[in-house]
């Protein structure tokens, strides 16, 4: 690998069957580590899931976890990450500006994917309401008409939170 650009593709997630978000999070450090002592040019981490995206918030609501994943990272070596539908766009302010940061969404992939199912009338469903953002956006580019929102308890156009 030395004077290589390189790719690692590790997901921060818990896996099948008993692989722990720490041991991926461990595993990718390791990865990058290796590659840097090995003297890869560059190290491109392309994460799939941002592990550790939706933990313990501050009164902003931004995950603190994902703020020391960032660090792990950078301190590891990583030159540059390529994420999917990070939960929150905030977390690319946490690596320094010599670490950038592609955001990428899966919304086109899964929207042509569902389009082509013919469905009529579809639902889209947001699990809590921090996610009736991304709700929104793939209803939108479904383009389905006359949608429902649910995030918790809430159900209806737009409606978020309960009672």
């Amino acid at each position: 690998v030395r004077g290589r650009d390189v790719f690692v593709l590790q997901s921060v997630s818990r896996g099948f069957p008993d692989i722990s978000v720490n041991n991926s999070l461990v595993e990718l450090t390791l990865f990058v580590t290796a590659l840097r002592r090995s003297s890869a040019r560059s190290i491109t981490a392309i994460l799939p899931y941002y592990g550790y995206a939706r933990q313990d918030r501050r009164i902003e609501q931004v995950p603190i976890a994902a703020a020391d994943v960032a660090q792990i990272l950078t301190t590891a070596g990583v030159d540059r990450v390529v994420a999917m539908d990070l939960h929150s766009g905030q977390i690319q302010g946490f690596f320094p500006p010599s670490v950038p940061v592609d955001n990428l969404s899966a919304v086109f992939v899964a929207a042509a994917f569902f389009a082509e199912l013919g469905l009529h009338e579809a639902v889209v469903v947001s699990p809590d309401a921090g996610g009736v953002a991304r709700a929104k956006e793939f209803g939108t580019t479904l383009q389905t008409v006359g949608r429902r929102l649910v995030a918790g308890l809430a159900a209806g156009s737009d409606a978020v939170g309960g009672g």
